[in-house]
């Protein structure tokens, strides 16, 4: 890097062994005097106030300006927070926010230089001068340089062993899966990882605005298919954690990680985010958009076609003509929409049914708005069975699938929506296979149509290719509760007990909380665990466990001989039953593990009847097993048009 000043004089020195240039100034010059800066191909003119690349000028507000300019002089070293506060800021009370953002907006500048500039994790930053703008050796230098560079003449059989060498080395690259081009550069960038983007705006309340872009961004790069994008659930654990980024790209298993901020001023949303290399904590790539909110969905694409630009990803025609043709939304139905999702990822009944109020709302304003029916359909879905009867829900589920798909057919979670409709209660097996199957052409890295394709193939008796699915759905979202419960049920149905005990003690070793349930009673059941502490971590405050837990512990009980506990607890369920809504299909296994087919059968009836969300499971479920050879049971898998 090379300093000359417009005002004062300066003597030069040539730095032998960095071969970089050092400026020493006059101690009588001020810190504040103009001067140029020169580093690789670009010029700061801090007398003009301008950036130059190549003498052609680059926006870049004063602040970053200053922020760029305190690097530049204190290049090689680390610069902390607390000295450009105290730098640059002179004690003005100011967060973190503002320094990120300008360094955000430095690295924008820079372009393709952008590395120069590097994060040190808990540290600050440091700017450090690229290889290849070191000033030129004098020409005695090169010319010693060139006297005493050996040379070795190569013959046919050196040019031999040497294509020999790189047609191996390629041989072994293409074994191991390892790109040739991450001998050459950067490694290549196969998996990623979408941090929860920081709300910066000045009302704390817009959260739901940087979740939901978050979301998007997410959708976005998984429907690119050739690199693997981690799923909202596993990242969003990570929202307000401060932990190196390495460790959670070790955690997340990816090798870049994308962060950024969103700030919002009434209408107007701007949008910064960065690529770093997960495995060196380098940064590579840093971009800034502002937009009006009703046109964030074309600034998504837009982000997402540069991402994918910078890890080499390969975009189909048709998901480049989306991302460019993104249509313009009225900026009230955008901001219903991004709260609606921000309810319903909540999970609650109560928070849910908030979600439902709010996509309503979007549709009341543009009834034409896919993705809020889209939002409805999902969150119908949620509803169904878990809280509320699947005959309420699920028909509406499927009304709000089919209007989003009429309008949009490229969105995957209404296919994804729709598949589990006609699993669940249509019981149209090939209908269902289809969406699942269309939901991961659409969108390749959607872990939620992969898991529920899953389900669906276990519960159908094919198992390979539920497991198949189960490991491209755990590879997309590594620390998805869901996901680990849904893989255990997938692997129990498919008579592989040990893997079910496997997940489901990844569950509660995720969350520990997670024990109040019946994935806790399961698992102890499993591992011949100890059920007197299973019974106290579901019994809750009044000693009484929740339905789905009492229904798994009756037949834990059962199951592992303890029947007589067992019928005790059956009669509490039976007296619930007749003063709250209880899935009749749990208290079928129950009745079977107790060795009562006859009240098995019928409940099992009512589970048909009522069209449960859990019939799918009868075909394979072990707890049935004492059934199958029961014509009556053979019947009901008739009338669930159960696929031989």
């Amino acid at each position: 890097m090379s300093r000359t000043t417009d005002e004062n004089p300066a003597r030069i020195l040539r730095n032998v062994d960095s071969g970089c240039m050092i400026v020493a100034f006059p101690m009588s010059a001020p810190v504040t005097s103009p001067m140029r800066i020169a580093f690789a191909d670009f010029v700061l003119d801090t007398g003009r106030a301008a950036l130059l690349r190549d003498g052609v000028e680059i926006k870049l507000r004063p602040q970053a300006q200053e922020v760029l300019r305190h690097l530049l002089e204190n290049e090689g070293r680390v610069v902390s927070k607390q000295e450009f506060f105290d730098t640059l800021w002179d004690g003005t009370a100011v967060t973190d926010g503002a320094l990120v953002q300008c360094v955000i907006d430095i690295r924008h500048a820079l372009g393709d230089r952008a590395s120069m500039i590097r994060t040190v994790q808990r540290r600050g930053y440091v700017f450090e001068r690229p290889a290849d703008s070191t000033v030129p050796e004098p020409p005695e230098a090169a010319a010693v340089q060139r006297r005493a560079r050996p040379w070795w003449p190569i013959g046919r059989r050196e040019w031999t062993m040497a294509v020999l060498a790189v047609i191996l080395l390629t041989a072994f690259l293409e074994r191991r899966r390892i790109p040739f081009v991450s001998l050459l550069g950067r490694p290549a960038i196969q998996s990623l990882a979408v941090l929860p983007l920081a709300n910066l705006s000045a009302d704390g309340s817009q959260d739901y605005v940087a979740d939901g872009m978050t979301d998007e961004l997410i959708t976005n790069l998984a429907r690119i298919g050739s690199v693997r994008v981690i799923s909202r659930t596993s990242v969003m654990r990570f929202k307000g954690v401060k932990q190196p980024l390495p460790a959670i790209g070790r955690e997340l298993n990816v090798d870049a990680i994308i962060e950024g901020t969103v700030t919002r001023a009434g209408n107007r949303v701007r949008i910064t985010a960065q690529l770093i290399d997960a495995r060196t904590d380098q940064h590579l790539w840093a971009r800034s958009y502002e937009r009006d909110l009703g046109d964030v969905i074309a600034l998504q694409g837009e982000l997402a076609r540069a991402i994918a630009s910078e890890v080499s990803a390969q975009l189909t025609p048709s998901l480049a003509r989306q991302f460019t043709a993104a249509p313009r939304r009225n900026p009230d139905v955008e901001d219903a929409y991004l709260q609606g999702r921000y309810h319903v990822n909540k999970g609650s009944q109560e928070e849910i049914h908030k979600g439902i109020e709010l996509f309503r709302q979007a549709l009341a304003s543009d009834p034409r708005d896919a993705r809020s029916h889209a939002g409805l359909a999902t969150a119908f879905l949620t509803l169904a069975d878990f809280y509320l009867p699947s005959t309420d829900m699920l028909p509406q589920a499927k009304d709000a699938a089919i209007a989003a798909l009429a309008i949009d057919d490229s969105l995957s979670d209404s296919h994804v929506a729709l598949g589990a409709v006609r699993f669940l209660y249509d019981w149209d097996w090939p209908g269902a296979e289809r969406e699942f199957v269309r939901a991961i052409d659409l969108n390749p890295g959607s872990a939620d149509a992969h898991i529920w394709y899953a389900v669906l193939l276990a519960q159908a008796a094919r198992p390979d290719a539920a497991f198949e699915h189960v490991r491209r759905a755990q590879a997309l979202d590594p620390l998805s509760i869901s996901v680990h419960v849904e893989s255990g049920w997938v692997f129990f149905l498919s008579q592989r007990p040990g893997e079910a005990l496997a997940e489901w003690k990844r569950v509660l070793d995720l969350e520990p909380n997670f024990a109040f349930s019946h994935t806790a009673i399961w698992a102890a059941y499993l591992s011949g665990g100890d059920f007197g502490r299973v019974r106290a971590l579901t019994g809750g405050r009044a000693g009484d466990p929740d339905t789905m837990d009492l229904a798994a512990l009756i037949g834990a009980c059962a199951t592992s001989g303890n029947k007589e506990e067992a019928a005790a607890l059956m009669g509490r369920l039976r007296r619930r039953a007749e003063l709250e809504y209880i899935c009749p299909y749990e208290m079928a296994t129950a009745e079977a593990v107790l060795g009562r087919p006859d009240e098995a059968i019928s409940w099992l009836r009512k589970s048909v009847a009522e069209r449960s969300a859990c019939v799918p499971s009868m075909k394979t479920d072990p707890r049935l097993t004492s059934l199958r050879s029961d014509p009556r049971f053979r019947d009901l898998l008739r009338t669930a048009k159960f696929p031989d």
